[in-house]
C-alpha cells in the first residue's frame, strides 16, 4: 500500500526504493488481470428481490450496473418508451387526488430536450392540515394492523417498484 509511506517518503530513501520496487512489479501484473465483468445482473428479466418478508435478514440490493450490455439495452427500452410520454400532473394523494387550484405548480423539464415532462403540485399548508386529518381519520384501518401485516405490505410493494 503506497499510501502507508506516502507522508514522510524522501526521494533514494529505503522505503522510496522499496515503494518504487512495489509499483514497478504491479506494473508487471497488468497484462494478467482479468477485467471481465463478475455480475449476471440483467434488468430486462422479472426482478426478484431479496426480501425480508417473513424471516430474512435485510439484504442490500444492487443499483443497476449499466457495464452490462442487457442492462443498457434495458435503459434504451425505457428512454424509448418515455420519450414521447404524456406530460404529467402529479398531485398531492389523500383519501384521493387532493387538486386545488391555490397549489402552486413546480414545472419539471428535460433538461437534454428542454420540454415540459411534468407539473408536480405542492402541498400547501391547507393540504398538509387535510392530509393530517385524513391520516388521523385512519379510514384504511392502517394503524389496527400489526408489524407484520406493514412488513407484508412494505415488501409488496418494494416487488412492484424492482418489476417497473
Amino acid at each position: 500500500n503506497f499510501m502507508k509511506a506516502f507522508f514522510n517518503l524522501k526521494v533514494g530513501t529505503g522505503e522510496w526504493k522499496d515503494q518504487e520496487q512495489r509499483f514497478l512489479n504491479s506494473l508487471k501484473g497488468i497484462a494478467t488481470l482479468d477485467n471481465t465483468t463478475h455480475r449476471i445482473q440483467d434488468r430486462n428479466a422479472k426482478q426478484t428481490g431479496h426480501t425480508t418478508y417473513p424471516n430474512h435478514s435485510f439484504k442490500n440490493e444492487s443499483d443497476t450496473d449499466f457495464i452490462l450490455k442487457a442492462n443498457r439495452e434495458w435503459a434504451k427500452k425505457v428512454r424509448e418508451k418515455m420519450h414521447n410520454a404524456p406530460i404529467l400532473e402529479l398531485y398531492p394523494e389523500m383519501d384521493g387526488r387532493f387538486e386545488d387550484p391555490n397549489l402552486t405548480p413546480l414545472e419539471v423539464f428535460d433538461k437534454i430536450h428542454h420540454k415540459k415532462i411534468a407539473s408536480v403540485h405542492l402541498a400547501d399548508k391547507e393540504a398538509i392540515l387535510k392530509a393530517l386529518e385524513v391520516a388521523k381519520s385512519d379510514k384504511s384501518h392502517f394503524s389496527q394492523k400489526s408489524f407484520t401485516e406493514i412488513h407484508a405490505l412494505m415488501s409488496q410493494t418494494a416487488q412492484i417498484f424492482r418489476e417497473r
